[in-house]
């Protein structure tokens, strides 16, 4: 039991990690010697097909939900385009056209 807290806490730091300083293709790499580690470690421990197949699924699913949360907050949060009235409220810099409602304003 302690060998499956194991592999799912690793996957979730691997995935984390990856989130933060590499791309996707990194992950295709980190999926499959998960995969490997994983069925070599449960094989040893005698686990049965099944479970540890469950095992691997579950442990690629923490990896990949844990590179999503450090991609996450890598980028500052998740990036949710602005309404248009936050749109509208933001101040623009000097010197820039500004059109407001069908016409167009120096400053």
């Amino acid at each position: 039991m302690n060998a499956i807290f194991i592999l799912l806490a690793a996957s979730a730091i691997v995935g984390l990690t990856l989130g933060f300083y590499f791309s996707w293709v990194a992950m295709l790499a980190s999926g499959l010697i998960l995969a490997v580690v994983s069925a070599t470690v449960l094989q040893h421990l005698a686990f049965g097909s099944l479970p540890g197949i469950a095992i691997t699924v579950a442990g690629l699913s923490v990896n990949q939900i844990a590179y999503l949360l450090g991609v996450a907050l890598a980028r500052g949060g998740p990036s949710v385009p602005l309404s248009h009235d936050d749109q509208a409220d933001r101040v623009p810099p000097a010197k820039t056209q500004v059109r407001h409602r069908a016409r167009t304003i120096h400053l």
